[in-house]
């Protein structure tokens, strides 16, 4: 049978010699023994620490919380994870954190640990979060999580201020932030949300909250998924900015409501002129010799193309709305689209091709089949001499949740910087009369993004175009 060692001065000697913390027994104002590590850790001797009363060491600003701890213990209570700096010999400080009980004996039994580093890392933190609150108050973006796990969610300050609520009177939660949205753009924000969580996805979006005040502000968010070791997926978290006042925003609908006011003022002059031509072709003599008759066809060509313009900025500014995105069979929104320009392929020898089945995506059906049909007419319009050609494939991302649509066609193609011109409104990289209005492709873009998508293009001068649509999987 073993022997049992009775503790003794020798064996807590080495204990004491061997501890990273700070020992030490002290009556109410001195230390009447030190380990050897507050030598190590302070610079003072274990003959200077106890010869002093330890408030001589403790920094100036922390001398009063010292003397009520010391109060403390003497009243019989114990003091736990108290914090104070105290002086080195060299004149510095380091930050002490203590736990410390009275005993039976009188005596004062403390462990105190150096936390100087943790103190300086705490510190660096408070002022990172410090300028975090600042930057976010500036430019109007707050930061938020969803745990999952937890069912807890958390908003920085600038979340409470942009939705208008109070944090001390307002619990944020994942049914309350969707519900804080506009009514009409709850299902984006839903379908966004659902799909990060269920599948990991990222998501980026503008949408409108309703504040309690009923004021209603635009807010750009984006977010992504937290994993954890296991690859599970834990919360997601994000950042969420007002851009209800962004110049860019500002621009943008102001350009709107022009276009608005212009298609809607204009439609019906456009029509009295276009009626009126007609009138005079078919039931009065016009007299006109051949010179006049080149005018006219030059006056009838432009009242259709500005009625065509005015059609199109109606498209325009209505494709800006945001839709509802629902599980659409792709290939017969497809199929629809080149049966609605299969003849004009035909005649002029050419023809489209789909490389495999098209998946089922999420979006709208009667969008999606005017961004194919635009795209497809596209193609008619700028095949130049060639027939007109056009391959139409797919290519999924299992990652991401998405399927990616390429149009290729075999036109006369653009400069490969003017990939984004081409999606801006009136911008026409050549002054050839094509027939266009200028929008189409802005109109594309804008019923992409209306339920989620993306669209991009690539291409090389007389060698083809090829349109990107990247869309989510249903």
């Amino acid at each position: 049978m073993s022997e049992v060692i009775e503790p003794g001065p020798v064996l807590f000697d080495h204990f004491a010699r061997l501890a990273h913390d700070l020992l030490a027994v002290a009556t109410l104002d001195r230390f009447v023994w030190v380990s050897p590590r507050w030598t190590t850790v302070l610079g003072w001797s274990e003959a200077e620490l106890v010869t002093l009363p330890y408030n001589s060491f403790v920094h100036p600003n922390d001398v009063e919380a010292t003397v009520e701890a010391a109060k403390a213990l003497g009243r019989g209570e114990p003091t736990v994870r108290f914090i104070n700096r105290y002086r080195t010999k060299s004149n510095g400080y380091r930050w002490l954190e203590w736990n410390a009980s009275p005993a039976d004996d009188g005596l004062l039994y403390c462990i105190a640990r150096d936390v100087t580093d943790r103190q300086a890392v705490e510190e660096k933190l408070r002022q990172q979060a410090a300028l975090v609150t600042m930057a976010e108050r500036i430019f109007h973006t707050g930061h938020w999580y969803v745990d999952l796990v937890a069912e807890t969610v958390f908003w920085s300050p600038e979340v409470y201020a942009i939705h208008g609520l109070d944090p001390d009177h307002f619990t944020p939660s994942l049914a309350r932030g969707i519900d804080a949205y506009h009514p009409d753009d709850r299902d984006l924000v839903s379908v966004a949300v659902q799909r990060t969580i269920e599948h990991g996805e990222s998501f980026e979006f503008e949408a409108r909250i309703v504040r309690p005040s009923a004021e209603v502000r635009l807010v750009h968010s984006v977010g992504q998924a937290h994993f954890d070791w296991t690859g599970a997926i834990v919360g997601f978290y994000g950042v969420f900015r007002d851009i209800t006042n962004d110049e860019r925003v500002k621009r943008t609908q102001e350009l709107e409501q022009f276009a608005y006011v212009a298609s809607h003022d204009l439609r019906q002059p456009v029509r009295t002129i276009r009626a009126f031509m007609g009138a005079l072709e078919e039931e009065h003599e016009l007299g006109l010799d051949e010179e006049g008759q080149r005018f006219w066809g030059f006056v009838k060509r432009a009242a259709e193309r500005l009625d065509h313009l005015v059609t199109d900025l109606a498209r325009y500014t209505r494709a800006s709305k945001r839709s509802e995105a629902q599980p659409v069979d792709l290939g017969a929104v497809v199929g629809r689209a080149i049966a609605a320009v299969a003849e004009e392929f035909d005649q002029r020898g050419g023809g489209l091709g789909i490389h495999g089945t098209l998946p089922t995506v999420l979006g709208d059906p009667v969008r999606l089949e005017q961004v194919f049909d635009n795209l497809f007419r596209n193609s008619l319009r700028f095949a130049g001499e060639r027939p007109p050609r056009v391959i139409l494939s797919w290519v999924p991302d299992a990652q991401e949740g998405t399927a990616t649509v390429i149009v290729s066609d075999q036109g006369r193609g653009f400069e490969p910087g003017a990939a984004e011109l081409i999606f801006e409104p009136f911008r026409r990289l050549s002054n050839d009369d094509d027939g266009g209005t200028g929008i189409g492709l802005a109109i594309v873009r804008r019923l992409v993004e209306s339920f989620g998508g993306q669209i991009w293009a690539q291409s090389q001068p007389n060698l083809g175009a090829t349109f990107f649509v990247r869309l989510k999987i249903g």
